[in-house]
Parts: C-alpha cells; structure tokens; sequence
C-alpha cells in the first residue's frame, strides 16, 4: 500500500513538471512575440511652468522594432506610445492625479546610436495647459510595470534646472516647487529671473583684488613694464617720484575710461600694454639722466604716458563700481606698483654706482623688452588671422 502511495505521488509530480514547462513554453512564446514587436526602449521628458500658472510638457519616445514585419503589425510604434503615455506615465499637481491631454505623435526619423546604419524612430508629442489653482508642487511617477527608464528636465520661467532626473520603476520625481507662480519676485529661487538682482554687489576688497590682478596678470608683461621703470631709478627720492607719476597716469587713463563709460576691450587694452613696454624699454636704451645722475622731466613724462596707456587699457573691470570701487582698485595698483618698486630698489639698488651697471643689466635687459613686446604683437597678429 505504501508503495502504490508513492507510485501515485511520483506519477503527480512527473505528470505536474511537464504541465509545467508546456504552460511555460507557451508563456515564452507569447512574451518573445511581444517582447520583439514595437516596443519604448528611451523615453526623454521635458515640464516647463511659467510664471503665469502655465505649463508645458514635451515627450521623446524612441520606438525599436523586430526585423520580422509580421511581429511589427502586432503593435504598431503609436500604439505602443499610447500605451505608454497611459500605463507608464503619472502627473501629479500636489497629492492630485491628473492626465494631461498629449496632442497627436509627430513621428522623428534618427539614427541607432548603438547600431551604425539602423534607424530608430522617434515619437513626439506635447501637451499644455493651466496650474491648478493654488498647487505648490509637481511630481511624475513612473509605473512599477515598466522597463524603460525616464530621464526628466524642468524649467521654471524658462529658465532650466540644474540636473535631470532619472526616474526607474515605481520611483517618483523630487517635488517641483510651483510656489513662485503669481509672484513678482520669490526670495531664494534660483529658477527666478530677478534672482540675478538679489545677488551680493561687489565689495572694495572685490575691486582691490582686480586691481592688483590687473598688474599680477599671467603673461608678466606688467610686471616686466614695473621692472623696466625701477630698473635705473638712482635715489630713493627718484623711485618715489616714478611711482607718484606712473600711478597718475594709470589714474588718469581710469577715470577717463570710467567717466566716458566707454569699453575699449580686452584686446585693445593687451596692445596699449605692449606700446607702453615698448616706449619704457626704448627710453631706458637712450640716456634719460641728466648730469649729475638725476632724472630728466622726459623720463617722468614718459613712465607717466605709460601709465595713462596702462589705465586706458584697464578699462572698467568687474567688481569696479562708484568711487569706493575706483578707490579700491587704484589701491591695488598703486600697492603692486610699490612692492615692486621696492623689490628692484632693495636688490639692484646698490649696483647703480657701478660702470658695468648700465651696459650690461639696462640696456640687455630694455633690449629683451623690446623683442618681447615685437614677438607678443606678432603672434597675436598670426592667431588674429588664424581664427
């Protein structure tokens, strides 16, 4: 008896395995032919809510098919977006579910771009409408049934978020804040137009900084200009008045650029830079002293022009704003100005004396000035007519 009980057992269960696997035979057969026809394999999704309580959303389905026609019939590339737009896709204004209306699929040709030469068609479609009355937020949720992905981007008053969202199965999108619909102006939102205005002014420690960065700035040419200025200065009286007449100009030429209001650019300022180098490394060639050492009044006029060119050049930088920023930004020059001059002053100060001074440290050095100047204008007259 109980070996008939586990014949009869044995039998259940042999008989069951094959019931089993014919069932899931046919499951298999069904869900390859489905799995090959029309199918969503990307889906790209753009929400734009503007100020007025409008909203606007854009839908990109790419659509990929079976190479037997025969499987395609079965689903057609609409149907299957349609499907998709229904079962898939959730909005939400708050804790509320509602269904946009899409209008009808405009159909985009474009090509695989995992598989070179085969095409892969895209499906649009956009809908639009009103904000609910009073909504403060909006969110998408992804049905847990699908296998494609949806990758998101929002605009508040045309203005684009950050970062995208990707949402997979059953996820839900991060709250959209609608708070700033209605509202001139919304503190804090960085999707606001007028946010640009709520931002922090420059401070004069702004403009000091791009003072200084203006003599410090990478290529040395200002530096080399300073260097050329002190380079033969005699007494310490002498080095003051170069430095009282070199920060002048670069006053003067500022406020003549600032009091016009006028922008000459970046380019024009980097030539009058170089004509400026050009003229100092001139000058230090000839004999600028008079007898006795001291300074001729050309050289003081000289080094002044070249700082109104230097000042010129600057035009009106950023962080520049009212007499506090003017005062501010000369203070960073006029600063840059000094340490220099006291750098060369406390180093090659006590060599002036000497015969071999001027012949083989000035005049070398002005020379190298020169060729340095004539090379940074030719190459920027080459890139000029490269680009």
């Amino acid at each position: 008896m109980a070996i008939e009980r586990r014949v009869e057992i044995a039998c259940f269960f042999k008989v069951t395995r094959i019931c089993g696997l014919w069932w899931a035979g046919i499951a298999g057969v069904f869900s390859i032919g489905c799995l090959w026809a029309h199918q969503i394999s990307a889906v790209a999704a753009h929400a734009g809510f503007g100020r007025d309580g409008s909203y606007q959303f854009e839908l990109s389905l790419d659509v990929t098919g079976s190479p037997d026609p025969v499987m395609n019939e079965k689903v057609s590339p609409e149907e299957a977006a349609l499907a998709y737009l229904r079962d898939a896709l959730e909005f939400r204004f708050d804790d509320t579910v509602f269904a946009p209306s899409f209008g009808p699929l405009r159909v985009v040709p474009r090509k695989d771009p995992l598989e070179p030469g085969a095409e892969v068609m895209r499906l649009e479609t956009t809908a639009s409408g009103r904000i609910p009355q009073g909504a403060k937020a909006f969110q998408v949720r992804l049905s847990p049934e699908t296998e494609v992905a949806l990758v998101m981007m929002v605009s508040k008053d045309g203005i684009a978020q950050r970062r995208a969202q990707t949402l997979f199965a059953g996820e839900v999108s991060r709250p959209i804040d609608l708070g700033f619909v209605g509202e001139s102006v919304r503190p804090g939102d960085p999707f606001a137009k007028e946010a640009a205005a709520e931002e922090p002014g420059p401070t004069p420690r702004d403009a000091f900084r791009a003072g200084a960065g203006r003599m410090l700035a990478p290529g040395g040419r200002c530096v080399l200009l300073l260097v050329l200025i002190f380079l033969w200065s005699g007494a310490w009286r002498q080095t003051l008045a170069q430095w009282g007449s070199l920060c002048g100009g670069v006053l003067a030429g500022h406020l003549m650029v600032w009091g016009a209001g006028v922008a000459l650019g970046p380019a024009l300022g980097e030539w009058l830079l170089l004509v400026a180098l050009a003229g100092v490394a001139l000058h230090n060639v000839l004999r600028f002293r008079g007898e006795g050492g001291r300074l001729r009044g050309a050289r003081l006029t000289w080094v002044g022009l070249a700082g109104l060119l230097l000042g010129l050049g600057a035009g009106t930088p950023d962080g520049v704003r009212g007499w506090t920023g003017l005062a501010s930004y000369q203070a960073g020059v006029w600063l840059v100005g000094a340490f220099c001059a006291l750098f060369v002053r406390l180093v090659l100060g006590s060599f002036e004396a000497r015969d071999w001074y001027r012949q083989r440290l000035v005049v070398p050095l002005s020379f190298a000035g020169l060729g340095l100047a004539l090379f940074w204008a030719v190459l920027w007259v080459l890139l000029r007519r490269a680009t």
